[in-house]
């Protein structure tokens, strides 16, 4: 699997933790996490500097703010709830590609 496709799945564990951690089902909570865990052990250890490092907790935190706007419309408008899981999953990417791109 290349590092692309690890980034991606990554993000998608990601992100069906927080779906499930929303919406309290224990189970996909704790498959998503093992899968997440599974994956990330086929990555190097990371090396990141402070800049980098704060440029992945801005990209959480936005990720964090689609995350609260797909919770409000979870089960009211699922079109704009999937818009924001997808933006919460695009900035969980960009996250595990300053960790991980150049670092193999």
């Amino acid at each position: 699997m290349d590092l692309d496709t690890k980034i991606k799945k990554l993000a998608a564990y990601e992100i069906n933790w927080w779906k499930a951690h929303h919406r309290r089902d224990e189970s996909k909570l704790i498959v998503a996490t093992a899968k997440f865990y599974e994956l990330q052990s086929t990555l190097n250890c990371i090396d990141i500097n402070y800049s980098i490092a704060l440029e992945i907790g801005k990209l959480r935190w936005a990720a964090v703010k689609c995350y609260s706007k797909a919770k409000e419309f979870d089960g009211k408008d699922q079109s704009q709830a999937k818009i924001y899981w997808g933006k919460a999953q695009e900035n969980v990417e960009q996250m595990f590609r300053l960790l991980y791109e150049d670092k193999k």
